[in-house]
Parts: C-alpha cells; sequence; structure tokens
C-alpha cells in the first residue's frame, strides 16, 4: 500500500512532512530498551553509510553491557572511512565478525549489512544459515533499522521469511522508534533556511 502521505494521483506534488525527521542520537535510549530486554543475540540491520545510527547502536550495547560487531564489507568499509575522518573517536570499540564468534551470544550485538535484502548481503547469508562467522536462530532478535526502498519489499520479506523459519524475532520501525528519516522534514528545512540565510 502507498503511504498514506503520498496524494491520490501522481502529478500532484506532495505535500512537506510536518514537523522535524528526528536525530539519530535521540534514538540511543530507544536501543537502549530494546537491548536490554533482549535474552539472546541480536542483529541490527541499517544502511551501511549512516555512521550517527552505528554510534548511537554501539553507545546503546555499552550501556546495558554488550560488545558490538560489524558483519558486511559494506559496513566495514564505511566504519573505516569514519575512523580515518575522525568520526569515531567517542564510539565505543566495534568488532569484527571472527573476534565476536568468541563471545557469548547474549552479549553481543551484531551490525549487519543488508537492510534492503540484497541476496549477497551479510544479512541475508545469516538469514539462509550460509555466513561463515554468525549465526541467529531461536529466540534471537533482528531489528530492522531502516525503511524499505520501494521496489525492495519482496527480497527483504524473503530474508525476513528465512530469519522467522530460524525461530528469530523481528522488529521493525512500526513496532519501536529504532529509526527516523535522513530525508528533510518540513520544520527541518526551515531551520536550515534559518541558518544559512539564502538570499
Amino acid at each position: 500500500p502507498l503511504p498514506s502521505v503520498l496524494p491520490k494521483f501522481f502529478n500532484v506534488e506532495p505535500a512537506p512532512l510536518l514537523g522535524g525527521s528526528g536525530t539519530e542520537s535521540a534514538m540511543q535510549p530507544a536501543f537502549e530498551e530494546v537491548f536490554a530486554g533482549a535474552a539472546n543475540r541480536i542483529a541490527v540491520t541499517m544502511f551501511s553509510s549512516n555512521v550517527g545510527r552505528i554510534i548511537a547502536i554501539a553507545k546503546a550495547a555499552k550501556k546495558v553491557g554488550r560488545h558490538v560487531a560489524v558483519v558486511g564489507r559494506s559496513l566495514k568499509s564505511m566504519i573505516d572511512a569514519a575512523d580515518k575522518c575522525g568520526y569515531l573517536e567517542d564510539c565505543p570499540p566495534l568488532l569484527g565478525d571472527k573476534e565476536a564468534s568468541d563471545i557469548k551470544g547474549s552479549k553481543m550485538v551484531y551490525l549487519v549489512a543488508g537492510s534492503q535484502g540484497e541476496p549477497r548481503s551479510a544479512l541475508a547469508r545469516i538469514a539462509r544459515d550460509d555466513h561463515s562467522f554468525i549465526e541467529l536462530g531461536q529466540g534471537d532478535l533482528a531489528c530492522f533499522s531502516a525503511r524499505a526502498i520501494p521496489g525492495n519489499e519482496k527480497k527483504i520479506n524473503e530474508v525476513i521469511n528465512n530469519l522467522v523459519s530460524r525461530g528469530v524475532r523481528i522488529l521493525t520501525a512500526n513496532d519501536a522508534p529504532i529509526h527516523v528519516s535522513g530525508h528533510a522534514y518540513a520544520d527541518d528545512i526551515k531551520a536550515l533556511l534559518s541558518w544559512t540565510k539564502p538570499e
């Protein structure tokens, strides 16, 4: 179904969303609550380019006594670039997937690439039980901290179905405040214009 914010006819310009889109740091308490309430392994999938989300998740995990491991090439590449640019100075340590395999699952949060259901992504391989180091199963939790890009729904649902068939619980932004949009809402645009004061 189409989102309710879209007009009935596509040739009509949609009105901007009101309010603000929310901030990455404001989600940390929500992740803390989710992580504290989970007994077993937790996987969080998101857009790999969202460095702010990575930091919020890492801080939330540390607060509840969990380690964070990075799973997937795109996430690792983005984190390496962010580290070189100095954006991860206040981010808790991030482990690799090999290191994480030696730590008790109930102490782990896995940051996993593949939020859009890419068949060769780390999350899709974990869902198929085809990953070299990481597995998810009965009683574990997979958090989808991203909205589906239109057209990717079928691939995402296939990954979710594979996870559910293994006994993994699924949490999305419809269930908990674990995602904010990267697209500006009306108040965000107003704030930007007030700061930049364009002619």
